[in-house]
């Protein structure tokens, strides 16, 4: 199982057994987060930090016995200049990511709405 933490003092992935509490297993040395295994388990995807900017890496992992090792990340999608971690998905075969873009930049009005119940009752 991978998941987020800041145990660290900082975002990092781990990976731990499902349901065992032997091993557990730092996958970047640099911040790093929202992971998501490839469908095939040979490699883990997340998002890792580096200078503020954020890119998503692949990640390969090898079974060694009850070890995990974890090779060089693979910058898939590199310097994400955005506000926030992007979310993202990958296609089951690997070969394609989802990332929220804007196709075009434009402007939109907000309507805020205060009282709304009341309008109700007219």
């Amino acid at each position: 199982m991978a998941y987020g933490s800041n145990q660290s003092g900082q975002y990092q992935v781990y990976v731990v057994p499902f349901g065992d509490t032997k091993g557990k297993w730092q996958v970047l040395p640099n911040e790093s987060g929202f992971p998501h295994w490839a469908r095939d388990g040979k490699a883990l995807y997340c998002v890792e930090v580096l200078n503020g900017a954020y890119s998503i890496v692949a990640v390969p992992v090898k079974e060694q016995g009850d070890q995990l090792q974890f090779g060089s990340p693979q910058t898939l999608v590199g310097n994400l200049n955005v506000a926030t971690p992007p979310l993202f998905d990958i296609s089951p075969d690997g070969k394609r990511i989802l990332l929220p873009r804007l196709s075009q930049k434009g402007t939109q009005s907000v309507t805020l709405v205060t009282n709304f119940t009341d309008g109700l009752k007219k």
